[in-house]
């Protein structure tokens, strides 16, 4: 965008200097940076390295820009400087762009509602209308229980009387 500003006709830019090239650009070195013997593979026989891609992108910009168009090489030039600056900052451990997640991630909390204090309002309700339905039975204990269970397991379970029967049963509903 500098280049602009330097007299004459040949740095004048034009309305599609707006478009995304500089950003394109910016990203085919960045993926240069952060992985160079990366490769894609188009077959199972056949793959290219991202240097030779990234290299017919770089040359064929250059083809275009530079009969006319010089803001849009600058411009490209800027682009691929950003792409290579950023990978190296986040290699070096410097998060260029983390006031933009916290500013994403504030802006989620305003509109997301809090799981906790939902799950604790529902439960609670749940709670009141179950205990409200619920009444648990009286008259089964324990110790009655246990003797029952130890009878089954000396004698089986065909040696129950009908009322031990019953009040197993009664029990197994009241722990559902």
């Amino acid at each position: 965008m500098i280049g602009q500003f330097i007299p004459g006709d040949i740095f004048q830019a034009h309305t599609y200097l707006l478009g995304a090239q500089a950003g394109v650009m910016g990203l085919a070195i960045a993926s240069l940076t952060l992985a160079p013997k990366y490769r894609y593979y188009i077959g199972p026989n056949f793959s290219v390295p991202i240097i030779a891609v990234v290299t017919i992108y770089a040359i064929l910009n250059l083809i275009v820009y530079i009969p006319a168009q010089v803001p849009m090489l600058f411009l490209a030039l800027g682009g691929g400087l950003s792409g290579f600056l950023y990978i190296k900052l986040l290699r070096s451990g410097y998060r260029v762009g983390e006031w933009a997640y916290d500013l994403f991630a504030r802006m989620e909390r305003t509109v997301t509602p809090d799981e906790h204090k939902l799950w604790q309002k529902n439960s609670k309700k749940r709670n009141d209308v179950l205990n409200k339905v619920y009444t648990p039975k009286k008259g089964i204990s324990q110790q009655r229980i246990d003797t029952i269970l130890d009878k089954i397991n000396q004698q089986g379970y065909e040696s129950l009387t009908i009322d031990e029967k019953d009040a197993l049963l009664q029990a197994s509903r009241e722990n559902d």
